[in-house]
């Protein structure tokens, strides 16, 4: 069952100390492309979560993070007391210019509305919270990261796992259609060629007449069918057919099978031009059009496909 390059997940591992959050978001690439974001102090978990995606994702652009948090709220912030010393000091400095010797004094709730007073800074959260390794060892950062990063990855792999169930659903519709139309083009073509011989006919024996010249009749429906073979598709039709074939029974393999059948739908596409190229039947011309424009919409959903 193939899967898609577009999924989600998340994983949160909770300590006493502190949470680890990882998240982790997939699209279409071509390759494996891995892009993250994780606060420098803890770099050394990107090498983690990198080899841990590695090890079971084959495709797609991958964005990553981890996150760190104190399990304490309150945690989160502090007040810097030398800006608010600062600010209570300037105020007393300048009491009587201000005319605030009458004045009600500051409250606690209108100091701390002042700027800087309040900090929330991600390096202050982690120090407070004893992040900073004295409190937390590296072996249990990384194995929170483990834990929660396999969770993240494990939902992502079931919505880019159901994603392809769909896809391959959709793959078997369109294969069916394009057999289909391939059926109508074969089962046409023997009565097209015979049209177009007898046109080719008409028309040289026309020619023939106006400017007075004589052909050897041999000669003439040689050279007819020469040019009549030219416009046989039976090649192209079991060329289509075998493509067609080895598409489905990739589907069917592991993945990751999306390169493959990129270059198989370009094969069908390829092979369809070319049907084109040499119909001139109108029916039939029409059919291939059908049939280009199957091909077309199999080439932009196996570009979801890992």
């Amino acid at each position: 069952m193939p899967k898609s390059m577009t999924g989600y997940g998340v994983g949160t591992t909770a300590t006493e100390e502190f949470v680890l959050t990882v998240e982790l978001k997939s699209v279409n690439h071509r390759f494996l492309k891995l892009n993250g974001r994780v606060s420098e102090e803890f770099s050394f978990l990107q090498i983690e979560l990198e080899d841990l995606i590695r090890k079971t994702v084959h495709r797609g652009a991958i964005y990553y993070s981890a996150m760190v948090e104190p399990t304490c709220r309150a945690d989160l912030y502090d007040i810097d007391l030398g800006i608010l010393e600062k600010y209570l000091t300037t105020l007393q400095k300048h009491e009587g210019r201000l005319s605030l010797a009458t004045a009600e004094p500051p409250q606690p709730k209108d100091l701390l509305l002042l700027p800087g007073v309040v900090r929330a800074e991600e390096t202050l959260k982690l120090r407070r919270s004893g992040l900073d390794h004295q409190g937390i060892s590296r072996e249990e950062l990384v194995t929170a990261t483990r834990t929660a990063g396999k969770q993240a990855l494990d939902e992502l792999l079931a919505m880019r796992s159901q994603e392809g169930g769909f896809l391959a659903g959709e793959f078997a519709v369109r294969c069916q259609i394009l057999h289909d139309l391939l059926g109508q083009v074969k089962q046409a073509t023997p009565q097209a060629i015979k049209d177009h011989n007898q046109r080719l006919l008409d028309r040289i024996n026309h020619l023939l007449s106006e400017s007075s010249l004589q052909a050897h009749p041999d000669d003439l429906i040689r050279e007819v069918a020469i040019i009549a073979e030219r416009a046989d598709v039976a090649e192209e039709l079991t060329r289509m057919e075998s493509h067609l074939q080895q598409f489905l029974e990739t589907i069917e393999q592991p993945p990751p099978v999306g390169r493959k059948l990129e270059f198989i739908v370009q094969e069908m596409f390829r092979e369809s031009n070319t049907m084109g190229a040499k119909v001139s039947d109108v029916s039939l011309g029409r059919t291939i059009v059908e049939i280009k424009a199957e091909v077309d919409r199999l080439k932009e959903q196996v570009l979801n496909i890992e």
